[in-house]
């Protein structure tokens, strides 16, 4: 099945590489869930679509951010969280539905993410599929291009 939307970790100074995945794949809005924006991701992306002639919109949706990254177990705090969002859930839904979308945190381990944790919860929720464009970096990064 192919994914309805992406996700994506954001690192120190990986704006480049993620506007190129997100070209590759299409992507035309990324959906930023940090709830500080450390790195200006939404400048990044709209020097880079000036530079390159490939818009990607920006959307800061901040109360998808974790607030509970500091406890033993975020994601499953996280996932507790979601539970009370049916509103913002059908709105991202149906964003994710317009257009072709990526959630980024700024999470490098997918596992641990809250951006993993609300793709799942999208997929429960709504039956949408997604992929991780961190995780394939890694994989690719690790085993090489096939």
């Amino acid at each position: 099945m192919m994914p309805v939307f992406f996700l994506a970790g954001l690192e120190e100074g990986g704006v480049e590489e993620l506007y190129e995945a997100l070209v590759e794949n299409e992507v035309g809005c990324v959906v930023d869930i940090r709830l500080t924006r450390g790195v200006d991701l939404e400048g990044a992306l709209r020097r880079l679509s000036d530079l390159h002639g490939r818009c990607v919109d920006y959307r800061w949706l901040k109360v998808f951010g974790n607030p509970f990254f500091d406890r033993d177990d975020p994601v499953e705090s996280y996932e507790g969280y979601l539970m009370g969002m049916d509103r913002e859930l059908e709105d991202l839904y149906c964003l994710i539905m317009e257009r072709r979308c990526c959630i980024v945190d700024d999470c490098a381990d997918p596992m641990r993410s809250c951006r993993t944790a609300l793709g799942e919860a999208l997929k429960k929720r709504y039956g949408v599929s997604f992929a991780d464009l961190t995780a394939a970096k890694q994989f690719v990064d690790r085993y090489g291009r096939r």
